[in-house]
Protein backbone atom coordinates (compact mmCIF):
# COMPACT_ATOMS: atom_id res chain seq x y z
CA UNK A 1 0.00 0.00 0.00
CA UNK A 2 1.22 3.44 -0.51
CA UNK A 3 -0.70 5.99 1.80
CA UNK A 4 -1.11 9.46 0.13
CA UNK A 5 -2.70 12.07 2.71
CA UNK A 6 -4.22 15.42 1.62
CA UNK A 7 -4.48 18.29 3.79
CA UNK A 8 -6.79 20.25 2.16
CA UNK A 9 -7.52 24.10 3.20
CA UNK A 10 -10.04 26.27 0.98
CA UNK A 11 -9.15 29.61 1.26
CA UNK A 12 -12.21 32.40 1.21
CA UNK A 13 -13.03 34.96 -1.44
CA UNK A 14 -13.10 38.24 -1.13
CA UNK A 15 -15.47 41.21 -2.03
CA UNK A 16 -15.38 44.82 -1.93
CA UNK A 17 -17.74 47.33 -2.44
CA UNK A 18 -17.40 50.99 -2.38
CA UNK A 19 -18.72 54.85 -3.86
CA UNK A 20 -17.24 57.26 -5.78
CA UNK A 21 -18.93 60.53 -7.02
CA UNK A 22 -17.41 63.07 -9.72
CA UNK A 23 -18.50 66.08 -11.41
CA UNK A 24 -19.58 66.27 -15.25
CA UNK A 25 -16.61 66.29 -17.58
CA UNK A 26 -13.94 64.42 -15.01
CA UNK A 27 -13.07 61.20 -15.47
CA UNK A 28 -12.86 58.27 -12.74
CA UNK A 29 -9.92 55.54 -13.62
CA UNK A 30 -11.38 52.41 -12.22
CA UNK A 31 -8.26 50.07 -11.99
CA UNK A 32 -6.88 50.83 -15.50
CA UNK A 33 -11.18 51.65 -16.75
CA UNK A 34 -11.84 55.12 -17.50
CA UNK A 35 -15.22 55.73 -16.73
CA UNK A 36 -17.49 59.05 -16.64
CA UNK A 37 -20.96 58.22 -16.57
CA UNK A 38 -23.38 56.58 -13.52
CA UNK A 39 -23.54 53.21 -12.98
CA UNK A 40 -22.29 49.96 -11.24
CA UNK A 41 -19.40 48.44 -12.26
CA UNK A 42 -17.69 45.14 -10.74
CA UNK A 43 -13.97 43.83 -10.96
CA UNK A 44 -12.35 40.80 -10.35
CA UNK A 45 -8.71 41.25 -9.06
CA UNK A 46 -6.63 38.35 -6.93
CA UNK A 47 -6.47 39.08 -3.33
CA UNK A 48 -3.48 38.59 -0.84
CA UNK A 49 -4.46 34.86 -0.58
CA UNK A 50 -4.75 34.60 -4.23
CA UNK A 51 -7.89 33.73 -4.52
CA UNK A 52 -10.49 36.36 -6.25
CA UNK A 53 -11.74 39.56 -4.74
CA UNK A 54 -14.90 40.78 -6.33
CA UNK A 55 -14.54 44.68 -6.01
CA UNK A 56 -17.99 46.88 -6.95
CA UNK A 57 -17.94 50.50 -7.72
CA UNK A 58 -21.24 52.52 -7.47
CA UNK A 59 -20.00 55.71 -9.48
CA UNK A 60 -22.36 58.88 -9.60
CA UNK A 61 -21.39 61.48 -12.39
CA UNK A 62 -22.87 65.03 -10.62
CA UNK A 63 -24.24 67.55 -13.63
CA UNK A 64 -22.70 70.73 -13.69
CA UNK A 65 -24.79 73.58 -13.15
CA UNK A 66 -25.65 76.16 -16.10
CA UNK A 67 -27.00 79.70 -14.96
CA UNK A 68 -27.88 82.30 -17.42
CA UNK A 69 -28.87 85.75 -16.00
CA UNK A 70 -30.42 88.57 -17.77
CA UNK A 71 -30.06 92.13 -15.87
CA UNK A 72 -30.51 95.58 -16.70
CA UNK A 73 -29.78 98.84 -15.02
CA UNK A 74 -29.80 102.46 -15.67
CA UNK A 75 -27.10 105.37 -16.07
CA UNK A 76 -25.24 105.96 -13.25
CA UNK A 77 -25.90 102.78 -11.41
CA UNK A 78 -24.21 99.39 -10.68
CA UNK A 79 -24.66 95.76 -10.58
CA UNK A 80 -23.20 93.60 -7.71
CA UNK A 81 -22.18 90.77 -9.41
CA UNK A 82 -20.96 87.96 -6.67
CA UNK A 83 -19.13 90.29 -5.23
CA UNK A 84 -17.83 92.45 -8.41
CA UNK A 85 -19.20 95.68 -9.09
CA UNK A 86 -20.37 96.19 -12.66
CA UNK A 87 -21.04 99.57 -14.25
CA UNK A 88 -20.48 98.08 -18.00
CA UNK A 89 -22.99 96.20 -20.05
CA UNK A 90 -21.41 93.21 -21.30
CA UNK A 91 -21.34 89.39 -21.09
CA UNK A 92 -19.51 88.44 -17.52
CA UNK A 93 -18.97 84.74 -16.18
CA UNK A 94 -18.25 82.83 -13.28
CA UNK A 95 -17.69 79.70 -11.74
CA UNK A 96 -18.72 78.70 -8.63
CA UNK A 97 -19.00 75.69 -6.18
CA UNK A 98 -22.50 73.88 -5.67
CA UNK A 99 -23.30 71.90 -2.59
CA UNK A 100 -22.34 68.95 -4.96
CA UNK A 101 -18.30 70.19 -5.40
CA UNK A 102 -18.84 70.72 -8.81
CA UNK A 103 -19.07 73.41 -11.20
CA UNK A 104 -22.13 75.74 -11.12
CA UNK A 105 -21.19 77.87 -14.28
CA UNK A 106 -23.20 81.34 -14.34
CA UNK A 107 -23.04 83.56 -17.16
CA UNK A 108 -24.55 87.27 -17.01
CA UNK A 109 -25.78 89.20 -19.79
CA UNK A 110 -25.49 92.82 -18.80
CA UNK A 111 -27.59 95.92 -20.29
CA UNK A 112 -27.09 99.64 -19.44
CA UNK A 113 -30.57 102.01 -20.15
CA UNK A 114 -30.15 105.15 -20.96
CA UNK A 115 -31.93 107.97 -19.02
CA UNK A 116 -34.41 109.87 -21.07
CA UNK A 117 -34.29 113.75 -21.49
CA UNK A 118 -37.19 115.57 -22.29
CA UNK A 119 -37.39 119.13 -23.48
CA UNK A 120 -41.09 120.93 -22.81
CA UNK A 121 -41.96 124.63 -24.15
CA UNK A 122 -44.81 125.88 -22.45
CA UNK A 123 -46.58 129.79 -22.83
CA UNK A 124 -49.55 130.53 -20.54
CA UNK A 125 -51.09 133.79 -19.58
CA UNK A 126 -49.97 135.87 -16.14
CA UNK A 127 -53.87 135.31 -15.14
CA UNK A 128 -53.58 131.26 -15.75
CA UNK A 129 -51.42 128.45 -13.97
CA UNK A 130 -49.51 125.50 -15.57
CA UNK A 131 -49.71 122.19 -13.50
CA UNK A 132 -45.99 120.43 -14.02
CA UNK A 133 -46.60 117.07 -12.89
CA UNK A 134 -48.76 118.55 -9.62
CA UNK A 135 -46.42 121.47 -8.78
CA UNK A 136 -48.75 124.17 -9.58
CA UNK A 137 -46.51 126.68 -11.72
CA UNK A 138 -47.18 130.53 -12.07
CA UNK A 139 -43.74 132.11 -13.31
CA UNK A 140 -41.50 132.38 -15.89
CA UNK A 141 -38.31 130.19 -15.94
CA UNK A 142 -36.82 126.45 -16.28
CA UNK A 143 -38.41 123.86 -14.32
CA UNK A 144 -37.06 120.47 -13.95
CA UNK A 145 -38.72 117.33 -12.84
CA UNK A 146 -37.64 113.39 -12.94
CA UNK A 147 -39.85 110.39 -13.18
CA UNK A 148 -39.61 106.62 -14.16
CA UNK A 149 -39.47 104.99 -17.61
CA UNK A 150 -41.43 101.71 -17.91
CA UNK A 151 -38.07 100.65 -17.96
CA UNK A 152 -37.36 101.70 -14.54
CA UNK A 153 -34.73 104.50 -15.16
CA UNK A 154 -34.62 108.28 -14.92
CA UNK A 155 -37.13 110.11 -16.87
CA UNK A 156 -36.02 113.70 -16.76
CA UNK A 157 -38.48 116.59 -17.96
CA UNK A 158 -36.83 119.88 -18.41
CA UNK A 159 -39.83 122.58 -19.08
CA UNK A 160 -39.07 126.09 -20.12
CA UNK A 161 -41.79 128.03 -19.22
CA UNK A 162 -43.09 131.54 -20.45
CA UNK A 163 -45.43 133.63 -19.29
CA UNK A 164 -47.01 136.54 -20.80
CA UNK A 165 -48.57 139.64 -19.34
CA UNK A 166 -51.80 140.55 -19.64
CA UNK A 167 -52.24 144.27 -21.44
CA UNK A 168 -54.43 146.53 -20.26
CA UNK A 169 -55.41 149.50 -22.60
CA UNK A 170 -57.61 152.92 -21.12
CA UNK A 171 -59.73 154.56 -23.99
CA UNK A 172 -60.78 158.11 -23.34
CA UNK A 173 -63.88 159.65 -25.57
CA UNK A 174 -66.55 161.58 -25.98
CA UNK A 175 -69.66 161.78 -27.81
CA UNK A 176 -72.80 163.90 -28.33
CA UNK A 177 -76.34 163.20 -27.20
CA UNK A 178 -78.05 161.31 -29.46
CA UNK A 179 -74.93 159.83 -30.89
CA UNK A 180 -73.70 156.17 -30.45
CA UNK A 181 -70.91 154.58 -29.19
CA UNK A 182 -69.12 151.25 -31.14
CA UNK A 183 -67.23 149.63 -28.77
CA UNK A 184 -66.10 146.19 -29.87
CA UNK A 185 -69.63 145.73 -31.76
CA UNK A 186 -71.27 147.40 -28.39
CA UNK A 187 -73.58 150.66 -29.35
CA UNK A 188 -73.48 152.68 -26.35
CA UNK A 189 -75.09 155.63 -25.95
CA UNK A 190 -74.71 156.48 -22.18
CA UNK A 191 -71.68 157.81 -20.21
CA UNK A 192 -69.79 155.50 -17.90
CA UNK A 193 -67.03 152.86 -17.64
CA UNK A 194 -67.12 150.21 -20.18
CA UNK A 195 -64.55 147.26 -20.23
CA UNK A 196 -63.94 144.25 -22.91
CA UNK A 197 -61.57 141.56 -23.00
CA UNK A 198 -59.84 141.01 -26.35
CA UNK A 199 -56.81 138.35 -27.49
CA UNK A 200 -53.27 139.93 -27.93
CA UNK A 201 -51.04 138.14 -30.71
CA UNK A 202 -50.15 135.80 -27.83
CA UNK A 203 -53.31 134.68 -27.26
CA UNK A 204 -53.77 136.49 -23.36
CA UNK A 205 -56.37 138.86 -22.54
CA UNK A 206 -55.92 142.16 -23.45
CA UNK A 207 -58.42 144.42 -21.40
CA UNK A 208 -59.42 147.49 -22.90
CA UNK A 209 -61.36 150.11 -20.50
CA UNK A 210 -63.10 152.88 -21.82
CA UNK A 211 -64.24 155.75 -20.27
CA UNK A 212 -67.16 156.95 -22.59
CA UNK A 213 -68.46 160.79 -21.95
CA UNK A 214 -71.71 162.11 -23.26
CA UNK A 215 -71.51 166.08 -24.37
CA UNK A 216 -75.23 167.32 -24.23
CA UNK A 217 -77.15 168.90 -26.72
CA UNK A 218 -77.34 173.22 -26.06
CA UNK A 219 -80.53 174.98 -27.21
CA UNK A 220 -81.06 178.81 -28.15
CA UNK A 221 -84.07 180.70 -28.65
CA UNK A 222 -84.39 184.35 -29.43
CA UNK A 223 -87.01 186.12 -31.18
CA UNK A 224 -87.25 188.73 -33.78
CA UNK A 225 -88.67 190.93 -35.51
CA UNK A 226 -88.70 192.75 -39.92
CA UNK A 227 -91.02 194.92 -41.52
CA UNK A 228 -93.34 193.76 -44.54
CA UNK A 229 -90.57 193.62 -47.18
CA UNK A 230 -87.63 193.17 -45.34
CA UNK A 231 -85.73 189.85 -45.21
CA UNK A 232 -83.79 188.56 -42.17
CA UNK A 233 -80.61 186.28 -42.91
CA UNK A 234 -81.09 183.32 -40.19
CA UNK A 235 -77.70 181.39 -40.81
CA UNK A 236 -77.78 182.29 -44.36
CA UNK A 237 -80.77 181.07 -45.19
CA UNK A 238 -83.35 184.58 -46.07
CA UNK A 239 -86.32 184.97 -44.21
CA UNK A 240 -89.44 186.99 -44.72
CA UNK A 241 -92.52 185.93 -43.70
CA UNK A 242 -93.14 185.22 -40.09
CA UNK A 243 -92.79 182.21 -38.48
CA UNK A 244 -90.72 179.30 -36.24
CA UNK A 245 -87.92 178.40 -37.62
CA UNK A 246 -85.34 175.98 -36.47
CA UNK A 247 -81.32 175.69 -37.82
CA UNK A 248 -78.73 173.00 -36.35
CA UNK A 249 -75.08 174.47 -35.83
CA UNK A 250 -72.31 172.80 -33.54
CA UNK A 251 -70.97 174.33 -30.58
CA UNK A 252 -67.56 174.32 -28.88
CA UNK A 253 -68.05 170.87 -27.92
CA UNK A 254 -69.10 169.69 -31.46
CA UNK A 255 -71.96 168.90 -30.32
CA UNK A 256 -75.96 170.30 -31.61
CA UNK A 257 -76.43 173.46 -30.85
CA UNK A 258 -80.17 173.86 -31.82
CA UNK A 259 -81.18 177.61 -32.51
CA UNK A 260 -85.20 178.38 -32.43
CA UNK A 261 -85.99 181.65 -34.49
CA UNK A 262 -89.37 183.47 -33.55
CA UNK A 263 -89.97 185.88 -36.87
CA UNK A 264 -92.56 188.12 -36.48
CA UNK A 265 -93.17 190.36 -39.82
CA UNK A 266 -94.89 193.49 -39.04
CA UNK A 267 -96.91 194.65 -42.17
CA UNK A 268 -95.92 198.71 -43.65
Amino acid sequence: DSIITLDLKVKPVSSFSFKVSICEGENYDFNGTILNQSGTFTQILPNYLNCDSTITLTLQVNPVKDTLLYRAICDGEGFNFIGELLTEEGIYVKTLKTYLDCDSIITLNLVRNSAKLTTLIKTICSNEQFDFNGKILIKSGQYIDTLKTYLGCDSIIVLNLNVNPIQSSNIFDTICAGEQYNFNGELITNAGIYRDTLRTFQNCDSIVILRLKVNPRSYFEFKSTICFGETFDFNGKLLKTSGTFIDTIRNFQNCDSIITLALQVNPV
